[in-house]
């Protein structure tokens, strides 16, 4: 599902007439194109609730950056991916989201991050993120780790708009969760280099995702 759009309007006090907003925002210095102005447009996502009682068991949701994502590689010509944080608008319209850059792999070939947050048993789960192309459009790996295997699913992303991603109701041993190109786990499937915004990653026990809760050093639970 394709969330958000740009926000092409933005009115001034006192009725003065609206001005149009520089769509080419340099979102590495923050700053428009033309003229050197302020970026100005974005468009907030709607984020639905979350559900009172569930817990965020995935550390620093909005910062992948932070050691608790560990960075890992193939070997030979592959390397680790590259992560930026607050790098451009997230979905809330802050300056939160964080850039993961990937190397094309292929065969049994893999670049990705990773976290694992607590140590589950055969309990029902749900993972989600926002993902957003950085230039351009694609497709990358996202997988959870089920007791001895891996269980990927692809990462469609788009540059237009953040596309929040799910994967629900997965019966899991163990609390990993991967993000990147992962051809070893994915069947062989050859990705190209990625160049993503990622934002809002959760893993909660239960059937849904239900709703965003945002960490940092520790898990968080829904108000």
């Amino acid at each position: 599902m394709r969330l958000g759009a740009v926000l092409l309007l933005a009115f001034v006090a006192h009725g003065a007439a609206p001005r149009v907003l520089d769509r080419t925002c340099d979102v590495a210095s923050r700053r428009s194109s033309r003229g050197g102005v302020a970026c100005a447009a974005c468009a907030e996502t709607a984020i639905p609730a979350c559900t009172s009682g569930r817990t965020n068991y995935m550390l620093y949701s909005q910062a992948l950056a932070n050691a608790a994502w560990v960075k890992e590689n193939s070997g030979g010509a592959i390397v680790s991916p590259t992560t930026t944080d607050n790098y451009a608008l997230a979905p809330d319209c802050t300056m939160t989201a964080t850039r993961i850059q990937i190397p094309a792999t292929s065969g049994v070939e893999y670049s990705d991050l990773f976290q694992q947050n607590v140590a589950w048993t055969g309990v029902s789960t749900s993972h989600c993120l926002y993902v957003k192309g950085t230039l351009t459009d694609g497709t990358a790996d996202f997988a959870h780790f089920n007791g001895g295997a891996w269980v990927n699913m692809a990462l469609p992303f788009v540059s237009s708009g953040w596309t929040l991603v799910k994967s629900e109701n997965n019966n899991v041993t163990g609390g990993y969760l991967k993000i990147g190109n992962n051809s070893v786990q994915n069947g062989g499937v050859a990705r190209a280099a990625n160049d993503i915004l990622v934002w809002g990653v959760q893993a909660t026990i239960g059937a849904t995702c239900a709703g965003y809760i945002p960490t940092t050093s520790t898990a968080a639970a829904c108000p």
